[in-house]
């Protein structure tokens, strides 16, 4: 067996590699030991270029994946709701986030609000089934975003 062979998928599985792949920057380090620590990458680096989907799996709705700049769902409490457009997704100790635009609805559309940052565990509806079933929450379609530039 050569040298090189070792590295093959068939005797490293890709699992074992994975923990070691950082896919998100990390927000709230208090020293910089790699380059997903440095502030850069999670505020300078266009978002989707650097982690542009996250995947939440729920026994409730199944698997879904959540893209930025894509509307969707957040549920910030039981029984609240916001619509919201993901801008970036980081680590924050250990677990992942998102930082989203809160979306208001204005006369039947949307136009963007603040920023709000919240655990991927707050996702409830990515785009496909937030466009299939936002009439459940009194809310227009999420294709109706205001204006011109979002960000």
């Amino acid at each position: 067996m050569s040298a090189l062979s070792r590295f093959s998928p068939l005797f490293c599985p890709f699992s074992e590699v994975r923990r070691y792949l950082k896919l998100y920057p990390d927000d709230g380090a208090k020293r910089c030991c790699g380059p997903w620590h440095a502030n850069r990458w999670h505020r300078e680096v266009p978002s989707d270029l650097s982690g542009p989907m996250v995947r939440v799996n729920s026994t409730a709705t199944g698997s879904q994946d959540f893209y930025v700049e894509e509307p969707c769902l957040v549920q910030q409490s039981i029984g609240n709701v916001t619509p919201a457009i993901p801008t970036c997704w980081f680590t924050r100790q250990g677990k992942l986030f998102g930082q989203f635009h809160r979306l208001i609805v204005e006369n039947g559309l949307y136009r963007i609000g603040d920023h709000i940052e919240a655990p991927i565990t707050e996702l409830l509806l990515s785009y496909p089934l937030f466009l299939q079933s936002h009439h459940h929450y009194e809310l227009p379609a999420p294709t109706q975003v205001k204006g011109d530039h979002l960000f």
